[in-house]
């Protein structure tokens, strides 16, 4: 660390104008402060997991307490995106207007009162108005918090970064259902101050931790230098290099070899820096009619067809294969209720008609089988795989390319998700849905590294924005859905999984192999 810190000296007493962020962000080099921001990253991203998923582990259990159909099963599933989706682009505004630190400590702390509020919930109604506000919350954090860490590290560390956290905040999917294991094998009813609490409620407490670590853990961080320079802070930012100078080096802050910044908010430093995209803006007389004019050119030739192929892959592929995943704990606890109800395997139509038939009706004499521990041993299964398909994605990208990877990934998890109909054992089943789960896991990856390399730089942000707002909608869509063709028959779900997935492939035959199109 000592040498880089030299090598910048060196550098910078070769060059006569000020250090851009690129320049200083660099100089403070890799060691123990990013070490700690990964460790952060980690619970903050574990939150996200939780807010989103926690939801599909409870229903079967509270569906004696609190009543629920299938239908109700579908809207607890999908309430927390819709409260995601509701939230919109604002705060995306806030943290460009009052800065990454002050809104990341908010929204996680507020997301713990929302889960919380859902922990100690008496009723269906109360508790989905909780997960409401939680993914309302929860969307806030997730889009700032990736600002936040690019914009502590080097174009050079940055991607292995995101690897990093990426494949720790996966084990989320891991963590969910030992959670479930421990809290949902046995029947707890305790009475606190008139609340009657159940063994999902506290499962739902404790899934808010990772949220009041993040909370609080967050203010153990600076501001983001690149906010501070973008907003002419330049003192502050200065002060947020050299701690961190410092923490990675060990070497006093004084030493940080970086002296001035580049003024962000100057214009004329734009230009004679050189900066490409500042220029485009001035000639196109503002900011405003440049992103005008991008969001215009978005849905303009070339742009449009390939907007709307990728928005009907996405579409397609969460409908389908999201809401499949999320329904898996139901359908294993169908499984092992039938298991338990008649001493034997049963073909999946069997089971599912039995489920379907029982929740026809919650009646007040309904029970809970509690003898679930096959039920969460074969979740941690099929969830483990996430984590290995994860580490495969980028070898098998290289390999491959996007497209024919999209398309015979697309195809794999259409096929294993329609053959689930055809399962005629748990075995046989835990099988496809750890294929479905490790294929579909790469091919997100797939999806957005296309998005990136099928557009041009200024319009990249945007349609990532666009196919994650289309992704929402039809995730929603796809919850809601799922229990009305679980009640209509065997095969109408695993069809529908089966024929829009593989439809999703052959879509994407027609997407362009060239790259970043001008």
């Amino acid at each position: 660390m000592k040498n880089q810190g030299m090598s910048f000296k060196l550098m910078l007493e070769e060059s006569d104008g000020p250090a851009d962020f690129e320049t200083a962000i660099s100089a403070t080099g890799l060691g123990k402060f990013n070490l700690l921001l990964l460790l952060i990253a980690i619970p903050s991203g574990w939150a996200q997991v939780f807010d989103t998923k926690a939801m599909s582990y409870v229903s079967p259990v509270a569906q004696c307490d609190l009543q629920l159909t299938l239908e109700n099963k579908g809207l607890l599933n999908a309430i927390t995106y819709i409260g995601i989706l509701s939230s919109g682009f604002i705060w995306g505004f806030l943290a460009d207007s009052y800065g990454r630190k002050k809104l990341l400590v908010a929204c996680y702390l507020l997301d713990t009162v929302f889960i919380l509020s859902a922990g100690i919930s008496q009723s269906f109604t109360m508790l989905l108005i909780s997960k409401y506000f939680a993914g309302f919350i929860m969307n806030g954090p997730t889009a700032i918090l990736i600002s936040l860490l690019s914009e502590f590290h080097s174009s050079t560390h940055r991607a292995r970064f995101f690897l990093c956290q990426g494949l720790f905040s996966n084990m989320a999917n891991v963590i969910l259902p030992v959670m479930a294991w421990f809290f949902f094998k046995q029947n707890l009813d305790v009475v606190i101050e008139g609340l009657e609490l159940h063994n999902w409620n506290f499962y739902i407490l404790l899934s808010a931790l990772p949220s009041v670590i993040s909370g609080f853990a967050h203010l153990l961080l600076p501001e983001s230098p690149k906010f501070l320079m973008s907003v002419g802070r330049n003192e502050e930012a200065m002060d947020v290099f050299r701690k961190v100078y410092s923490w990675n080096t060990g070497e006093d802050p004084e030493s940080y070899p970086i002296k001035v910044l580049v003024d962000e908010t100057d214009s004329k430093t734009d230009v004679e820096n050189n900066n490409s995209d500042v220029k485009d803006v001035k000639a196109s007389g503002g900011g405003f009619k440049e992103k005008a004019w991008n969001v215009v050119s978005l849905f303009c030739p070339p742009h449009l067809w390939i907007i709307i192929f990728l928005s009907a892959v996405q579409m397609g592929y969460k409908m389908g294969l999201n809401s499949l995943k999320n329904w898996l704990p139901q359908l294993f606890t169908a499984m092992n209720d039938f298991v338990e109800a008649n001493g034997r395997n049963g073909e999946f139509c069997m089971v599912l008609d039995t489920m379907a038939h029982n929740h026809k009706n919650v009646s007040a004499d309904c029970v809970v089988n509690y003898n679930n521990s096959d039920v969460y041993t074969n979740l941690m299964i099929v969830q483990s795989a996430n984590i290995f398909s994860f580490l495969l994605t980028g070898w098998v990208i290289n390999r491959l390319g996007n497209k024919n990877l999209f398309i015979i990934l697309g195809a794999i998890s259409g096929a294993c998700g329609g053959a689930i109909y055809f399962a005629t054992n748990s075995v046989t089943v835990v099988v496809l849905s750890t294929v479905l789960t490790a294929v579909s896991a790469v091919n997100a990856v797939v999806f957005n590294v296309s998005v990136v390399e099928l557009l041009p730089t200024r319009l990249r942000t945007m349609a990532i924005s666009l196919t994650r707002l289309i992704g929402l909608v039809e995730t929603i869509v796809g919850n809601m859905i799922f229990p009305y063709l679980l009640k209509s028959g065997c095969a109408p779900p695993f069809l529908y999984v089966g024929i829009i997935t593989v439809g999703c492939s052959f879509i994407a035959l027609f997407l362009p192999k060239e790259k970043n199109l001008a």
